[in-house]
């Protein structure tokens, strides 16, 4: 009675069924067995087959599983923004729309028409300052604003203020 109920030497099975070697078929796999003893430990610790709960996304699984979900399926596992310049580490599942939507550094195309892809940062300065399509005072000031990559075209031709003198000092000026 004493080694079938208390005895500390007793083996015992695990109540997660463990199995000496699980890459075997089923068909061959052997229960893994423990002295009494040491058998709260195993479970605690040790046992693959144990219920775990991945601290991440908290979603719980066997404890073999934990290592490999973390590293390559768990959505909360952080990964870096994959845009240029940026610096975020982040969640997986938060990747593709803070890339696509929040990120600084996403290139966007410049909503000016001029067909450059631009850095979101530099949107403003790109539009206000370096965009051929961006408007500008005639250096005349005949009042009239015309996008930028026509404007040797206006002082040249359309504007009412042109003289040949303005317009040789502006083309050489600009040039």
């Amino acid at each position: 009675k004493h080694v079938d109920k208390s005895c500390p030497e007793r083996f015992v099975v695990c109540p997660h069924s463990c199995v000496e070697d699980d890459s075997l078929p089923a068909a061959m796999q052997t229960v893994k067995k423990f002295p009494a003893r040491i058998l709260d430990v195993h479970v605690k610790y040790d046992c693959p087959f144990k219920p775990s709960q991945c601290s991440m996304c908290f979603q719980t699984m066997l404890q073999k599983e934990l290592s490999p979900h973390q590293k390559d399926s768990c959505e909360m596992r952080l990964v870096n923004c994959s845009n240029k310049g940026c610096l975020r580490t982040l969640p997986i599942k938060e990747k593709e729309d803070h890339e696509r939507h929040s990120c600084r550094f996403r290139l966007i195309p410049c909503n000016q028409g001029c067909g450059e892809m631009i850095l979101f940062l530099h949107a403003g300065k790109h539009q206000m300052n370096q965009c051929s399509m961006r408007f500008v005072a005639c250096p005349l000031q005949c009042g009239e604003k015309c996008r930028e990559k026509h404007l040797k075209e206006h002082v040249e031709k359309g504007c009412p203020r042109r003289i040949k003198e303005k317009v040789e000092i502006f083309l050489h000026d600009g040039s």
